[in-house]
């Protein structure tokens, strides 16, 4: 009698190639613990957990965080004090908000000096394995769904992320400051290739940066100068060593599908099909034959009715036929849409294979 694969092996064996029933998955954080859990378990879904692959330290920087509650909210204020000035980040987050995500009030550069302290910042930082944790959260999980050893984001992903320069502010800086803005794109990215450096001898196989790309402001002129020489240069490293490379693109891709085909990424994580995204699986699959769709099921076909929501899986599940596709969840919703799609997911999924 044939072995059932476990969602560890199953993960595994899709992203090597192998033609098997399509993994079911959700980020650690967002199922609640609990029967409705449990029961989701038993219909085959299983957990995905990204772990620092590295600790940063940065000696020659005092961080100083303070928070208040002002009308339900909690601002907090971070400060970067260095010799060269301090640089300060200012976010508010309501304690019911999605993901815990924090809305940025004040970004760290807001000019030419604060630009310059969080070069110093970047280049401050000391990085080392944090090989124990990954190890600890691979036994915790076991056959249970598949750790990922996280980098965070690419250098310019670093700098479009609001807490830093945001979409805005690094629209204006190409045009305004393209000196200073590629100066700490250098020293960013030279602290990146200390953390891949960590990555390749991680204790996991999937290395996963979290990117969150989308085509909408990061359009092909834009990946041709910033992503992919970087790709090209650090991804090879994780491969030497064994490693496939994970990156997160839950935007719009349609205008990047080339660019991504010249990439050497081996997973499209929380790749989000149509209506959210706007690059169909079956046509992704057809132009990254060799890369994985790991995909985010789009969230607003949660609040269709049942018929509609095992409809639009059905067709999916068509669409990702041969192999190299993971579905996949990576959005956050209340409980009681979760625990009905879910299942409905999970029925679809184990009637079809």
């Amino acid at each position: 009698m044939t072995r059932k694969m476990t969602i560890r092996e199953r993960v595994l064996a899709t992203v090597h190639g192998e033609n098997v029933a399509p993994p079911f998955t959700i980020y650690r954080g967002l199922l609640p613990r609990g029967q409705a859990e449990r029961e989701l378990r038993e219909l085959g879904l299983g957990l995905q957990w990204q772990v620092p692959v590295y600790k940063e330290e940065h000696p020659h920087v005092e961080i100083e965080r303070r928070t208040r509650e002002v009308a339900g909210e909690r601002i907090t204020h971070t400060l970067y004090h260095t010799p060269l000035g301090d640089a300060e980040l200012i976010t508010r987050v309501r304690d019911d908000a999605g993901y815990g995500s924090a809305w940025t009030v004040q970004p760290l550069i807001r000019s030419v000096r604060d630009c310059e302290i969080m070069c110093f910042v970047a280049n401050d930082a000391v990085y080392t394995p944090n090989y124990d944790g990954l190890r600890d959260a691979e036994r915790l999980l076991g056959q249970d769904g598949i750790v990922l050893g996280s980098v965070g984001l690419s250098p310019f992903q670093v700098l479009v992320n609001p807490d830093w320069l945001g979409m805005d502010g690094v629209s204006y800086w190409l045009a305004d400051h393209p000196a200073e803005l590629d100066a700490l794109y250098a020293a960013l990215a030279r602290g990146q290739e200390k953390v891949y450096e960590i990555a390749a001898g991680a204790p996991v196989e999937l290395i996963h940066s979290d990117e969150n790309v989308t085509a909408v402001f990061v359009g092909p002129r834009l990946y041709r100068r910033y992503h992919l020489p970087f790709y090209q240069r650090l991804a090879p490293q994780l491969h030497a060593a064994g490693k496939l490379y994970v990156c997160h693109f839950d935007g719009s891709l349609r205008p990047l599908k080339q660019e991504i085909a010249e990439s050497p990424i081996d997973v499209m994580e929380a790749f989000t099909p149509p209506p959210m995204g706007d690059l169909p699986v079956r046509e992704a699959k057809a132009a990254w034959p060799n890369k994985t769709i790991w995909s985010n099921f789009p969230g607003a076909l949660f609040l269709a009715d049942d018929q509609t929501l095992r409809r639009f899986t059905s067709d999916l599940l068509d669409e990702a036929a041969g192999g190299r596709f993971v579905l996949g969840i990576t959005e956050n919703m209340d409980e009681d849409t979760m625990f009905r799609s879910l299942r409905i997911l999970a029925e679809e999924l184990n009637k079809r294979y």
